[in-house]
């Protein structure tokens, strides 16, 4: 291929990659929209482009030469960004790698996806909303480390007053901040566990400050874990109910990085969910555990997880007997934190926790796919039951459309 050669973007292809993110720019930091009216009535605007991952000729960022020219002319290497973010990524391909922009590809459709007839969203990972009231100053704090009752004495009078209806007041974490300064964090009751808000609040050298505030409807009577990471701004990690229904629950832990107004969302996955029925011949459960926290949002710090899934034969055997089990798959992810973007980005190309979204929503087709090396193993080697089972209900059953 010369070396002035380029493999643009078909004009379809550059629709499908606007229009699959509703033309928002896909840069986690920014999201602003690319599109909208002139002032000719009969006319719009746009300020978007559809960005290539991989570079469309050699000369450009990021270029790869296994690609042919189709799959680089796909929408499958398409980014949608606006115009000062496509020129950002491009002038920095070593701090804007394709590792990171594939990373933003699938958040960027999520968002839009799940915004699809919905007029009032959450935010882009389905997470509570976070109001910051205000952010803590740089002073050290005069007010002392206390979890006990005098803490609770000293923080219940500054709740809002135009907050109503408070059940009960639940202590959920208290710590130092990044510059010393103490911070605690109040649950509030409001509905015999099915609401609450989560108040933040640090203390200074004049006593206690009410930094940020959300709202977590729907919890089942399941308290909410909430972690105050330190850092210049910190983040407010909550773990809360995200869905439930018949055969379906789950758990979500969603970060928001503490900024002046509307905090950002930083990072969402899966802490626990179960499966079960759904059309599927199999259940699925899934399990988290942290295997590494940072102690404070700084280069490089990393968040580190294991997720386990374990799947079952949900047609033949009760769910928690020995009878049922298929196999399990272990999956270890690790981000960190990126100072110059202010977001979490993957330590490594493979670090996608996409997957654990698709283990959440795959029907039988994409769970044959992703396991067929592991499903005719059994097939040959595991119990008779197991053998039969998926000869039965995998290896040979019509694929059903996904949930």
């Amino acid at each position: 291929m010369p070396s002035d050669a380029r493999d643009d973007f078909p004009i379809d292809v550059k629709r499908t990659v606007g229009h699959r993110v509703n033309y928002r720019c896909s840069n986690p930091t920014c999201g602003a929209p690319t599109s909208g009216p002139q002032v000719d009535p009969a006319k719009a605007l746009n300020v978007g482009v559809a960005a290539h991952i991989t570079a469309a000729s050699p000369a450009g960022p990021r270029y790869d030469a296994r690609l042919s020219e189709e799959e680089r002319r796909s929408s499958e290497n398409g980014l949608w960004l606006c115009q000062t973010c496509a020129k950002l990524v491009d002038n920095d391909a070593l701090r804007f790698s394709e590792g990171l922009l594939r990373h933003w590809k699938p958040v960027a459709e999520e968002y839009a996806f799940e915004r699809i007839g919905k007029p009032s969203p959450l935010n882009r990972l389905s997470a509570p909303t976070v109001e910051v009231l205000m952010i803590a100053g740089s002073a050290e704090s005069g007010v002392a480390q206390r979890i006990d009752e005098e803490l609770m004495d000293q923080l219940s009078p500054l709740v809002p007053s135009a907050i109503a209806g408070v059940q009960r007041t639940i202590l959920l974490g208290s710590g130092r901040g990044a510059l010393g300064q103490s911070y605690a964090i109040l649950g509030l009751d409001m509905n015999l566990g099915w609401d609450w808000k989560v108040l933040l609040f640090t203390g200074g050298e004049f006593g206690w400050d009410l930094v940020a505030m959300t709202s977590i409807e729907g919890q089942r009577a399941w308290v909410p874990e909430v972690l105050y990471v330190p850092g210049v701004p910190g983040a407010l990690v909550l773990t809360h109910v995200d869905g439930y229904g018949t055969g379906v629950f789950r758990r979500s832990t969603t970060w928001h990085r503490i900024a002046k107004g509307q905090p950002i969302p930083l990072l969402s996955y899966p802490q626990s969910f179960y499966v079960v029925g759904w059309g599927m011949p199999f259940d699925r459960h899934l399990t988290s555990r942290l295997l590494s926290v940072p102690t404070m949002l700084r280069p490089g710090a990393r968040l580190e997880l294991e997720f386990t899934a374990r799947y079952t034969m949900s047609s033949e055997f009760p769910a928690e007997s020995a009878e049922s089990a298929l196999f399990s798959a272990i999956y270890r992810l690790s981000m960190e934190w990126n100072d110059s973007a202010q977001v979490f980005v993957p330590h490594a190309p493979t670090d996608d926790f996409s997957i654990i979204d698709q283990i959440w929503g795959e029907a039988t087709d994409g769970f044959v796919r992703r396991n067929r090396e592991r499903l005719d193993h059994l097939a040959r080697f595991g119990t008779e039951r197991q053998q039969r089972f998926i000869q039965e209900h995998l290896l040979t059953a019509p694929q059903p459309s996904h949930l």
